[in-house]
């Protein structure tokens, strides 16, 4: 599956930093918070990817895998999916 491949490949630090490709204001609220927990951007991805399963068990992986099904960059939508779950739980952040 997909999703195993991105759990596996993205929670290297310097893969995650493949996040800044998205850019724009999801690359903006990553570096914020990898800022406020001392991290570098492609740390902190790296970092909620390795939590993300723990995170949300078996309807998240589910979730992942409903995400990137078709689309026509699976990885990158995968992380970004992972990523703003992670955002979202951080308070302040909508």
């Amino acid at each position: 599956m997909l999703s195993n491949e991105i759990l596996r490949t993205c929670n290297n630090e310097h893969i995650a930093a493949a996040l800044g490709c998205i850019g724009g204001v999801l690359e903006h609220r990553v570096a914020r918070a990898a800022q406020e927990e001392g991290l570098t951007s492609g740390a902190y991805v790296a970092r909620v990817v390795r939590a993300f399963p723990q995170k949300t068990g078996p309807a998240g992986l589910s979730c992942l895998q409903q995400r990137i099904n078709g689309d026509e960059m699976p990885i990158l939508a995968g992380l970004a999916m992972i990523v703003e779950t992670a955002l979202q739980e951080r308070p302040g952040e909508v």
